[in-house]
């Protein structure tokens, strides 16, 4: 049996999910990047910051961007050309981006808060009660300020972190 065409780009088993949608919900291309992971829409830009496809560096360890993709007609900017294996991000309250930064053989895990305009980055976190954060996967920020992310030990597992002093958890930061 052929599969169905489907004429909507969205397909729903409940039709309340539509207040979430709207009636009539579309897809449309936007740009054509190496986006990978932590896409954050910023409204007040008109843009969407993300993390490029990693490329692998001779010590294993990703080389990853944190990009700006403007919305109004597409152009791409780097914002911080190497970012310490960024993956995902979210919006703080004060504008910045959170960022889970995976870090490599020599370069520790960290979340950090990360300006848009400079690239100017600042410590979060980098350890839970002494030990080191493995390798920050994602993140979210709470109404309340809050960051709640993952810490898997992905950059082990892919050879360019060390063994992890921690298990594979999820955290709370209060700020």
């Amino acid at each position: 049996m052929a599969p169905a065409l489907v004429s909507a780009p969205f397909g729903t088993h409940d039709p309340g999910f539509a207040e979430v949608t709207g009636e009539a919900p579309r897809l449309e291309l936007v740009g054509e990047v190496d986006a990978h992971e932590g896409p954050v829409h910023v409204a007040d830009d008109d843009a969407l910051y993300f993390t490029s496809l990693p490329r692998p560096r001779a010590d294993r360890s990703p080389e990853v961007a944190i990009r700006r993709l403007t919305l109004g007609d597409g152009h791409v900017e780097t914002v911080v050309a190497d970012a310490n294996a960024a993956n995902g991000m979210a919006l703080a309250p004060d504008g910045r981006l959170v960022v889970c930064e995976q870090g490599g053989p020599e370069s520790p895990a960290a979340l950090t808060l990360v300006d848009r305009r400079t690239g100017e980055r600042e410590l979060l976190v980098d350890s839970f009660r002494g030990l080191p954060l493995n390798s920050p996967n994602d993140v979210v920020v709470a109404p309340d300020g809050a960051v709640w992310f993952t810490d898997p030990s992905y950059g082990h597992l892919q050879g360019f972190r060390p063994a992890p002093a921690l298990g594979d958890h999820v955290y709370r930061h209060d700020p």
